[in-house]
């Protein structure tokens, strides 16, 4: 348990193909150089709550069994979610990406947030899957965003979203309301 006063992690962090089975709680904390889950299970609740990512976040292929909590984190560097799993919650609240945001091929399971984030590059969120409440109420889109042959099996919301430039939604297949 890393606790509320700002820690700086200056080594690199590449955990891959691993399962992590305990809460994971990282919240308050600058992460120097890359972090690497690729492959990575993580079977509790994760917590990211107000981390800064001064180098790429990798993601890929990571599966979340329980909460994911982004809150207010800070990714200063490419980041990527290609083709993780989201089994419970994804909460990426006032989360802001300053590079490009990749999380194509992503699946939701019980509900995502992205309730006032900032992309300020290009986001990628082709090909995911929403199966649950989506949320993206009063994100701004800075670059373009794509959000092609994504699946939304509940409501998503966009309300007071800002897309600044091109925004692609060609092939969305949804079941509730947008």
């Amino acid at each position: 348990y890393l606790g509320y006063i700002l820690k700086i992690i200056e080594s690199p962090i590449k955990i891959s193909h691993s399962t992590i089975k305990n809460k994971l709680h990282f919240s308050n904390i600058f992460f120097n150089r890359y972090i690497i889950f690729d492959g990575t299970t993580f079977n509790e609740n994760v917590e990211f709550n107000g981390v800064t990512f001064g180098g790429p976040a990798w993601f890929d292929r990571a599966t979340f069994f329980g909460d994911a909590q982004f809150y207010g984190a800070i990714f200063s560097k490419p980041t990527c979610f290609h083709k993780a799993i989201f089994g419970s919650w994804a909460w990426f609240d006032e989360a802001i990406f300053k590079e490009t945001a990749r999380f194509d091929g992503v699946t939701f399971n019980e509900g995502a947030s992205f309730g006032e984030a900032s992309f300020r590059k290009e986001t990628n969120f082709d090909e995911a899957t929403f199966r649950g409440f989506a949320r993206f109420d009063e994100a701004t889109f800075i670059e373009r965003v794509w959000f092609t042959k994504v699946n939304f099996a509940k409501q998503v919301l966009f309300f007071r979203s800002n897309f600044c430039k091109e925004a692609r939604f060609d092939d969305v297949v949804s079941k509730g309301d947008i």
